[in-house]
């Protein structure tokens, strides 16, 4: 059986791979369409102890969690729940697939030690097979189309694994004879593909790194040794739209991800390819201000550019060593971005420095290097055109400050700040000095120094922030540095007004800020590099403070059921997985939805209204709607900062050959966030 809190499925009428990642503090939908993943702004549901199957009767995936009973659908693009009058019983060792034969989604597991198998049946599931086989822990099952029935493979026993194989028609179960089978394991992952169906992975007393086929002839051995390697809990989803595997998941079952591996791999028939959707969290960032890219190094070796709202990983010969916690600053004087020291992924201290000229990777031997250390902080001082370095730690804090010019280090003596390795510092361009902001464990506030390029002086002032996890970054925007928490606490975000702190008043994250901020021109607002939110690639944050919202206005009329129209996801520029779903009331009608740049008020006669200025249309839209009366519209809004604050104005009209008249709906605002 796959992980149960991370489940991933395909939704076959969106072409899109859907994972649900939970990580004990909130859920993420994200989408895959054959490049990385995508978080999508939805609300999702708890994906504990979740499993999720696609039904190709409704076009909408169906999630089950045994530690919430409850049971959600998703259409591509909104959770929905199904309230259920019946749910199957508590037992975490689970699966669901859809059965053609029942005509639904089941599930199946064995709560009593024997499986039974359920059936989702509108408003309630139900109860269709009892008394089966004795299922071990984390078994594997996929529907085999070849077969016309459900295959179970493996699971875990106190005696040890199994390497049985059951199939299961709807009503019956039986046991399959293969002398060709893959070695006993649990936890391995499994999916229908084509006429059969996927095995890769799991765990018996070792980890298997091998891919099986199986149909209705019995199992083949495609890969012995692939390339995502030995893992137990792997997810695999089939897009048949561009016949590919994807195998997206772990090593070790304790864990939610190998730290070092790609996040997602994809065989298509011959080769496998690693894909990634950004830096894995822990990654050093900084800001390339002549090429305009974000530039990112991470633990796994991968050197990235961010540019356009979006992270492109770039292929180098000769990289530094992959390592976490390395800090990392743009020199504008040279052109060049300079990395130093870190965690190696062998877990020794690095000491060693390099510098990124926006193409490749060159090796430093300055002289005066500070020791091997993690946890300092860096910034350029442009006043003196050099990098400044402060901090660290081995096995003691480092209080020291180091300058570099790319030929050498030098060392700095006299006061230096008392706080230890949670500092954040940056260049304030408009008092021209570089500002750290700290704290100690002895003290809940934090402290501020200046650097004037000889000597640290202590800044007294009225309000300090608390302690935390610091990094400051200069906002143009604001002609202000900001000092923002790098955990998931309440510390918040402040500004230095160059003798006092003010907390400016911008929701909390609720993730942690691993790797480091940097200030972003075109999106004109500063980006951090985040925790990995349940997956390898780190989560991406554009600070916000200006809160995307939509509210109806005016009132719907015509003829038979009036539209009803809600917004899914919230608008942001750049941001895909937004929307509108209208609700006409009646299937295989025609739907049209009209976005414009202002509002109005015109009088249609009959006491409709249009809401929308007809002459300043944004967007026009037509669909037909489903068997359950819904239209489904994205909007996908351009990555132009200047939309930010900016309202639309939208209206969806009803079109039934059945009805004269057409029907319109109330208006929708959207007002567009960061």
């Amino acid at each position: 059986m796959v992980a149960p809190h991370q489940p991933m499925v395909m939704h076959e009428g969106t072409d899109q791979a859907i994972l649900l990642s939970y990580d004990y503090s909130d859920s993420l939908t994200f989408s895959h369409r054959g490049g990385g993943w995508v978080p999508q702004q939805v609300t999702s549901p708890v994906g504990y102890r979740a499993q999720m199957a696609y039904d190709p009767r409704t076009d909408r995936l169906v999630l089950y969690s045994d530690w919430m009973r409850q049971t959600w659908s998703f259409d591509g693009a909104r959770w929905r729940p199904l309230p259920m009058r019946v749910s199957p019983p508590r037992g975490e060792d689970f699966v669901l697939a859809y059965l053609p034969a029942l005509r639904g989604v089941v599930w199946v597991g064995a709560p009593e030690g024997h499986a039974e198998a359920w059936v989702l049946d509108g408003p309630t599931w139900r109860k269709v097979a009892q008394g089966g086989p004795a299922l071990g822990t984390g078994f594997a099952a996929a529907y085999v189309a070849s077969a016309a029935r459900l295959a179970v493979f493996g699971g875990g026993t106190p005696r040890g694994a199994l390497d049985t194989t059951w199939w299961f028609d709807g009503a019956r179960w039986t046991a399959a004879q293969f002398a060709t089978r893959p070695a006993a394991r649990s936890d391995a992952g499994m999916t229908a593909v084509g006429p059969g169906a996927a095995l890769y992975g799991g765990i018996s007393n070792r980890l298997h790194g091998d891919l099986w086929y199986l149909d209705a002839s019995g199992w083949r051995l495609v890969d012995a040794n692939a390339a995502p390697g030995p893992r137990s809990g792997a997810r695999l989803a089939f897009d048949r739209s561009r016949s590919r595997l994807l195998v997206q998941g772990q090593r070790d079952y304790a864990k939610a991800l190998a730290p070092h591996d790609p996040a997602l791999w994809e065989f298509d028939g011959a080769n496998w390819r690693a894909l990634r959707s950004g830096p894995a969290a822990g990654a050093a960032v900084a800001y390339d201000d002549a090429r305009r890219v974000g530039v990112a190094f991470d633990p796994i070796g991968h050197t990235w550019l961010w540019r356009d709202g979006g992270w492109q990983f770039v292929a180098t010969a000769v990289a530094p060593a992959a390592r976490t916690w390395g800090e990392m600053v743009h020199d504008p004087a040279r052109g060049r971005t300079v990395l130093f020291g870190g965690l190696s992924s062998a877990g020794q201290l690095l000491g060693d420095t390099w510098e990124w000229d926006g193409t490749r990777w060159l090796q430093m031997q300055p002289s005066g290097a500070p020791s091997p250390r993690v946890g300092a902080t860096m910034a350029f001082d442009a006043a003196r055109r050099r990098v400044l370095l402060w901090g660290g730690r081995e096995r003691d804090i480092y209080r020291d400050t180091y300058t570099y010019d790319g030929v050498a280090w030098q060392r700095h003596m006299g006061t230096q700040p008392n706080v230890d390795t949670s500092a954040g510092m940056a260049f304030d361009p408009w008092r021209r000095t570089t500002v750290l902001l700290g704290a100690n464990q002895s003290s809940p506030q934090s402290q501020t120094w200046e650097w004037n390029g000889a000597q640290w002086q202590q800044r007294l002032t009225a309000t300090n922030p608390p302690w935390g996890y610091w990094h400051l970054v200069a906002d143009p925007t604001r002609a202000r540095l900001l000092a923002i928490s790098g955990d998931s606490t309440s510390a918040g975000i402040w500004q230095w007004r160059g003798s006092d702190w003010a907390q400016l008043p911008i929701q909390g994250r609720g993730r942690a800020i691993f790797g480091g901020v940097f200030f972003d021109p075109q999106l004109a607002r500063p980006v951090g590099l985040g925790d990995a939110v349940g997956l390898v690639s780190a989560s991406t944050f554009v600070l916000s403070d200006t809160p995307a919202q939509t509210r109806a206005y005016g009132f719907g009329c015509g003829v038979g059921s009036i539209p009803a129209v809600q917004a899914f996801g919230l608008p942001h520029p750049g941001v895909r997985a937004f929307g509108l779903d209208c609700d006409a009331g009646a299937p295989a009608v025609g739907a049209g939805l009209f976005v414009s740049t202002a509002p109005d008020d015109r009088d249609l006669g009959g006491g409709c209204r249009l809401l929308v200025d007809a002459n300043r249309l944004l967007v026009r839209a037509v669909a037909v709607t489903d068997g359950f009366g819904r239209a489904h519209f994205p909007l996908s809004l351009p990555l132009e900062p200047a939309l930010r604050g900016q309202s639309l104005w939208a209206q969806v009209v009803r079109f039934d050959p059945r009805v004269p008249t057409p029907a319109f709906s109330a208006g929708v605002e959207l007002r567009v966030g960061d």
